[in-house]
């Protein structure tokens, strides 16, 4: 077994570096505003809320769950069944809070093998679902920035607008070119993105839009919790695009689980206009709570193999 190339070892160690500066950031604020931190009560409508919000969560790893099965149909995966693609999914979604960010994929490829799924369909489907992710997650911080309307410099709106269409377009233009790059090396991958139709990606897109928009919708809530009143309207789009920034942040680092750190120091940076670094640093810690307990429910309600499903019956429904 080859060794990891140098370049890739150095990645992991910058990724580490910075997810420990993000934790001494975060552990920095959290003891100089220990007193209002451990101060917060919130009441039991809050509570309510908080707890919706994890339930919102963990409803929309449903939707990635859903995505992958339709990516995986596009990779040339045919037989691919709903219930086991969403059982493989929270099974392995679990694993991004192994330390190295990268173990969800790995398990997911892994299972995956064991179910029956060729190499090739599942680099492919977990290739574009990453590009995916990532672009739907840049055009929605990218929307958020141009409709709250804060100072970006040179970054208007109908910039920013033409940045959005230009990422659309680049996206597309990808995915026409990369298979004639492929070809030497990887024929059969090549050969399957040139026969896959991109139209059939536009609902992929959406269930990621709505992911993200479920995500900004749980640290609205938190937002309102701990602040204890309702944001002004003007700052929802910061708060949508600052889940969507995080959760970029996080997902590019090497070796920090699932963004720990990153994400929370993005919160924290980003949602100065709006709260105070002590309630800034709560909202960041009850998030990252919030995401944890909405990901197990996930884990909890789609990992298990259920019993009725699993058995196969005939055309009657009885046995005789």
């Amino acid at each position: 077994m080859t060794a990891p190339p140098k370049s890739q070892h150095l990645a992991k160690v910058l990724g580490v570096v910075l997810m420990l500066a993000s934790l001494g950031f975060i552990g920095a604020l959290l003891w100089s505003h220990r007193e209002a931190v451990l101060d917060f009560r919130p009441s039991f409508g809050g509570v309510m809320s908080l707890i919706a919000g994890a339930v919102i969560y963990g409803a929309a790893g449903i939707l990635l769950a859903v995505a992958w099965r339709i990516l995986l149909h596009w990779s040339g995966e045919d037989e691919v069944c709903w219930h086991e693609s969403r059982r493989i999914y929270a099974r392995t979604q679990i694993a991004k809070y192994i330390p190295g960010n990268v173990m969800q994929l790995v398990g997911r490829h892994v299972v995956g093998r064991q179910a029956g799924w060729s190499h090739v369909g599942l680099v492919l489907s977990s290739a574009v679902e990453m590009l995916m992710l990532l672009a739907v997650a840049a055009v929605v911080a990218l929307i958020g920035l141009a409709l709250t309307g804060i100072d970006v410099g040179l970054l208007k709106i109908p910039v920013l607008l033409a940045l959005i269409a230009a990422l659309v377009a680049g996206a597309y233009l990808a995915m026409r070119l990369i298979p004639r790059l492929l070809v030497g090396k990887w024929p059969e991958v090549a050969d399957r993105l040139r026969s896959r139709k991109l139209r059939a990606l536009w609902l992929v897109g959406l269930l990621y839009l709505a992911f993200f928009l479920a995500g900004g919708l749980v640290l609205l809530i938190v937002c309102e919790v701990v602040l204890e009143k309702p944001v002004d309207l003007g700052y929802w789009p910061l708060v949508f695009s600052l889940f969507a920034v995080g959760w970029t942040a996080g997902v590019i680092t090497p070796g920090a689980p699932s963004g720990l750190g990153i994400r929370e120091a993005v919160l924290v940076v980003g949602l100065s206009p709006i709260a105070s670094p002590a309630d800034a640093v709560l909202i960041a810690g009850l998030l990252r709570l919030l995401t944890v307990c909405g990901d197990v429910l996930f884990f909890i309600v789609c990992a298990p193999r259920l019993s009725g499903l699993a058995k196969q019956s005939n055309v009657g429904g009885f046995e005789r």
